[in-house]
């Protein structure tokens, strides 16, 4: 990650606002009406291929715990690149955690 982030090819956003409407369809028996999601990602990488989302987080976890604590976050992983994605109209390469207590990564599939 910290390659991307220097790397001269790509633009890096800090703390990046978006606003997104989703079809109450994919969560309710609702058709025609919108939820609308409002977040801030941490930092969005712009490469030449496409979008790379990563969020910090400061739970109190060791390494061997993070694989586990990630689950936790996938859905609002899920969110958050679908949302980029829509927006700036580019594909998702990859999403992060990143835990601050123990230093480590967690790619998100």
């Amino acid at each position: 990650m910290g390659k991307a982030v220097l790397n001269t090819n790509n633009t890096v956003w800090r703390e990046w606002p978006f606003t997104f409407a989703l079809p109450a369809s994919e969560f309710s028996d609702s058709s025609d009406e919108l939820i609308v999601v409002q977040g801030i990602i941490d930092m969005l990488i712009q490469t030449p291929r496409g979008l790379v989302v990563i969020d910090f987080k400061t739970d109190n976890v060791t390494a061997e715990q993070a694989g586990q604590q990630a689950g936790l976050y996938r859905e609002q992983l899920g969110l958050y690149s679908r949302a980029a994605s829509a927006i700036l109209k580019e594909k998702v390469l990859g999403k992060w955690l990143h835990f601050l207590t123990p230093g480590c990564a967690i790619e998100i599939k």
